[in-house]
């Protein structure tokens, strides 16, 4: 390879690699059967996985179901679900909504003093959780979550960071049986139709992208590839 060609593939791939983060809306409803490059959270010994059990969009969710122990009593934070935001979200972000099945069984009165699902930011050993703008957690049902990201996005997708997480978490706080330290309870969650509001590149950066891959294939029909 000649050094103007390895110029071109390097400016190819480097427009290329602006793609995830570049084009409008994310959406994700796991309809693949896969975690499509979300890392599922293990909580009490279980792992969370997609699957068939419910779906508030298609077929697949991802879900979890544990034992909440009488260790839980008191404040605990719980992640279900986490990703590098980089890989598919870009600095003009505004919101985030995902539909949140939970089915809490309490068969020994548990008093509850909080339970809901926050997104959590961690990024360069920042951690930051962000509380829901609207809907909330009941007991049976999906319900849609709503956060807003205008004051995050530019900082989680920062390129110079050397470590970005978002992700969906359970904090909860408890008090086991009245302080008899009954256990069991257990938690059931799904988490589907995860989308991400954000806008489209400006014309500019499009036109920049179709140089990018104008050049990749350029390459390629030149190299017989």
């Amino acid at each position: 390879m000649n050094k103007s060609k390895a110029i071109s593939w390097l400016v190819a791939c480097a427009m290329l690699g602006l793609l995830p983060a570049a084009f409008g809306n994310y959406t994700e409803s796991f309809e693949s059967g896969t975690l499509s490059g979300w890392n599922a959270g293990t909580l009490n010994g279980s792992l969370g996985a997609v699957n068939t059990v419910r779906a508030s969009e298609g077929t697949y969710s991802f879900g979890n179901s544990f034992t909440v122990p009488a260790s839980f009593s008191g404040w605990t934070v719980n992640t279900l679900l986490d990703i590098d935001p980089r890989t598919f979200m870009n600095a003009g972000a505004t919101s985030l909504s995902v539909d949140v099945y939970s089915d809490w069984a309490n068969p020994n009165g548990w008093g509850v003093y909080g339970n809901e699902i926050k997104l959590l930011l961690n990024y360069e050993g920042t951690w930051n959780p962000v509380s829901a703008t609207s809907g909330g957690l009941v007991n049976g049902s999906f319900q849609t979550l709503t956060f807003d990201l205008t004051p995050h996005a530019a900082t989680i997708t920062n390129p110079g960071l050397s470590y970005s997480s978002i992700g969906f978490a359970w904090f909860v706080g408890t008090w086991a049986g009245g302080g008899d330290g009954l256990a069991n309870g257990t938690q059931t969650f799904a988490v589907d139709n995860i989308v991400v509001t954000q806008p489209v590149p400006e014309p500019g950066a499009v036109a920049l992208l179709g140089l990018g891959l104008g050049v990749l294939v350029a390459f390629r029909r030149r190299a017989g590839c």
